[in-house]
């Protein structure tokens, strides 16, 4: 199935340490633009077609908004995108960075 979207890519450089992340499921854009003053409004951003598997959140939900981050990060973690869909978050996507083999030593 393909679906329409606004999109918008984030390549500088944010750190993001001592923000609640956690806490986003379900809130408002409101509060995510003052955790992330650069956030682009949907009528600023590019609109786009894909593969609605590709965009799919882990529950299921199809979101009318996506932001990728490329150099993103909050600690250890690197926020990698954030879903919302009617203007509540859906999902936040964080990935663990530190390498294992020097955890390991």
């Amino acid at each position: 199935m393909i679906r329409r979207y606004h999109f918008s890519k984030y390549a500088e450089p944010m750190g993001f340490d001592g923000k609640d992340f956690i806490g986003l499921s379900g809130a408002p854009r409101k509060k995510l633009a003052a955790l992330i003053p650069s956030l682009v409004d949907p009528t600023g951003m590019k609109k786009r077609w894909g593969l609605a598997s590709s965009i799919r959140a882990y529950n299921g939900e199809l979101p009318d908004e996506v932001h990728e981050f490329s150099r993103a990060t909050q600690g250890d973690y690197r926020l990698r995108r954030i879903l919302l869909r009617e203007g509540s978050v859906i999902e936040v996507t964080l990935h663990f960075e530190k390498q294992l083999t020097k955890s390991l030593q």
